[in-house]
């Protein structure tokens, strides 16, 4: 009896490993459990099936994660030959070595998912209609034009400047919304070549780390030591503007008014 069952066990093996089918594009069965109230039997249902997230070659630890945006059309084949089309609204671009990952939500499986730039058999632009011949470029130009790029690239731009007002502005430990406004507004004088949305510019300096005292320091030194006494000038009237919207003056905010004056003096 023992060798039969053996030999069965083995003709299920070479089954399983030759002659069983897969299941159809890459999906896999999910199957929830339960115990019958009234005869206590265990019973096993398929509930649905779900697309198996099929996890691509890339090196996501050396890459740089870029910010992109854009909903897509897209023609995709993976990386065991399965083709699908799908919808996908683009979060992030991940680069290494002129490669390129997309992170996008996929509204045919609507889950997170990532796909190969050089896997993307084609590509069209939802909202413009047109063709896509690199999405990732593409999506990363949608996002340097929007509101939200714009305004990081103008921080960016004017990194130093803006530094300062920040550790002005939560010397006290705060940021109110008249203080970012008037850095808002040293952004602008600096960055007339952008198109600058308020409510952007206003959300991007909100989520902005402060520097410390050290940091802020070494920049009004560079400042000074460059000679860019205008923009020393502007700052402290920008760091006077700002410490004015409250009636106290707390110590920090005092003494980062004294470095300045000095510097311009």
């Amino acid at each position: 009896m023992t060798w039969i069952v053996g030999l069965a066990l083995a003709a299920f093996a070479i089954y399983l490993a030759f002659f069983r089918k897969p299941i159809p594009r890459e999906v896999v069965i999910r199957v929830e459990t339960s115990v019958s109230p009234r005869t206590g039997e265990l019973n096993r249902v398929e509930v649905e099936a779900e697309e198996k997230d099929n996890w691509e070659r890339f090196d996501f630890y050396r890459a740089r994660m870029l910010p992109a945006k854009g909903r897509y059309r897209i023609k995709y084949e993976d990386q065991r030959g399965l083709k699908t089309e799908r919808d996908i609204e683009v979060k992030r671009v991940h680069e290494c070595g002129g490669k390129y990952a997309i992170d996008a939500h996929c509204l045919l499986s609507n889950a997170h998912r990532s796909f190969l730039g050089e896997r993307i058999e084609s590509a069209v632009n939802i909202d413009s209609g047109e063709i896509v011949e690199n999405l990732a470029r593409d999506a990363l130009a949608q996002y340097g034009d929007s509101g939200e790029g714009r305004a990081l690239s103008a921080i960016d731009k004017e990194s130093m400047g803006v530094a300062v007002l920040v550790f002005v502005c939560r010397a006290d430990g705060q940021m109110r919304k008249a203080e970012r406004a008037i850095v808002a507004g040293y952004l602008k004088r600096h960055c007339t070549d952008v198109l600058l949305d308020d409510a952007e510019v206003d959300s991007a300096i909100k989520d902005l780390g402060e520097p410390d005292h050290k940091e802020f320091k070494r920049i009004i030194r560079d400042l000074k030591a460059a000679g860019d006494r205008d923009r020393l000038t502007d700052l402290l009237d920008c760091a006077k503007r700002i410490v004015e919207t409250q009636k106290t003056v707390a110590p920090m905010e005092k003494a980062a008014l004294e470095i300045l004056e000095e510097a311009v003096a």
